[in-house]
This record gives C-alpha cells, structure tokens and sequence, in this order.
C-alpha cells in the first residue's frame, strides 16, 4: 500500500496533468477552503469529490484512497455459470475429480 495521503496523491494527479490547483478546483468545482482543509489533514475528500476525481484524472478509487495499484491485493473470481432455479438450487461446473458439477443449495429469506 502506499505511503501518500489521498491528498498527495490528488496533489501529485494534478501535477502530472500539468495543472494549477486552482485551475484543478475550478474545473471540478472544489472549493479552495476544502483543498486546503484536505493537506492539512483536517478532513478529507467526499464519497462524490473522490468519485468525481477518479474519473477526471482515470485513476482506480482503491488508488485514490488507498494507495493500491490496479490488481494488487485483489482476488479474482473465476468466471463459471451458475444457474438457479425454483427451490434455490446452484449448479456451476464441476472441477477436478472427474466431476461434471457441483450442487450448492442455499435458502431465501
């Protein structure tokens, strides 16, 4: 994980971009006062400020937030079928031992 705060990294996004900070808060609509409070520490961006920057400069919100790079410290599902029916029934394809499928059941409340 990284070692920055989220507002390094912003910090850094903007200067990457080639961009002043003010040029960065007129164009996403922060205000000064919560840029600042943000490298202080103070507080820390919103659900919709960190949304809306990951978007602008196309970084991954687990980056953003946390430091993690893409693919790092996440585990992937493998892709299989699943089919349900009526008595909550699962049917996915089997793996290993010869074995067509496996059954799970499971009850909805």
């Amino acid at each position: 994980m990284g070692d920055q705060t989220i507002y390094q990294r912003i910090e850094a996004l903007i200067k990457d971009r080639g961009m002043t900070k003010k040029a960065f808060c007129e164009k996403l609509k922060i205000s000064s006062g919560n840029l600042g409070d943000w490298r202080r520490g103070k507080t820390t961006p919103g659900t919709m400020h960190l949304i809306q920057i990951s978007d602008f400069f196309n970084v991954s919100l687990d980056w953003l937030m946390k430091g993690i790079k893409p693919g790092e410290g996440v585990l992937q599902e493998q892709k299989a079928a699943y089919f349900f029916w009526g008595d909550g029934a699962i049917e996915l394809p089997g793996r290993g031992s010869g074995s067509r499928r496996t059954e799970f059941y499971f009850r909805i409340c």
